[in-house]
């Protein structure tokens, strides 16, 4: 299989909420990511598979220097074979290039290899919020995650 890294672009909106509907519960919809494109301050990347069809992507809102990154998504099937590290890797350095010096995120505690890859990432766990993620009738703690960007990258 042939996996190539693009821009996200506002056409793949229906694609990027069937995505993320997909990985988390509560996924967002088409409008929502209609909303997100309509904010310059808005970014990321998806990857395809074999050039037409988007199987992960990962977003980011930009603050002066800081960012927050949205979500990272990556369907069943195409896990594990380092595509939630190549959009890492590609953030990074679109979040170098516009002058971010701190990235942020959240992560459910219980995704256990989400935290995993984050950590090798680098990114340091600064606080929690209880109940952040609500599945169901109950709540589950997000980790919020820092990452700081250095002149490397």
């Amino acid at each position: 299989m042939t996996y190539r890294i693009f821009p996200i672009r506002k056409a793949s909106a229906q694609q990027l909420a069937e995505i993320h509907q997909h990985c988390f519960s509560l996924g967002w919809s088409a409008q929502d990511f209609q909303i997100f494109f309509d904010n310059p301050l808005y970014d990321g990347f998806v990857i395809e598979e074999n050039q037409f069809k988007i199987v992960g992507f990962i977003d980011l809102h930009v603050v002066v220097d800081e960012a927050e990154v949205y979500t990272l998504c990556v369907m069943n099937g195409h896990r594990r074979k380092g595509l939630g590290w190549s959009l890492l890797e590609a953030l990074f350095i679109k979040a170098h290039q516009l002058g971010v010096q701190k990235l942020f995120l959240e992560v459910a505690e219980d995704n256990v290899s989400g935290r995993h890859l984050y950590e090798a990432f680098g990114f340091k766990k600064i606080g929690r919020r209880c109940g952040y993620y609500l599945l169901g009738d109950h709540g589950v703690t997000a980790i919020v995650y820092e990452r700081i960007l250095t002149d490397e990258g």
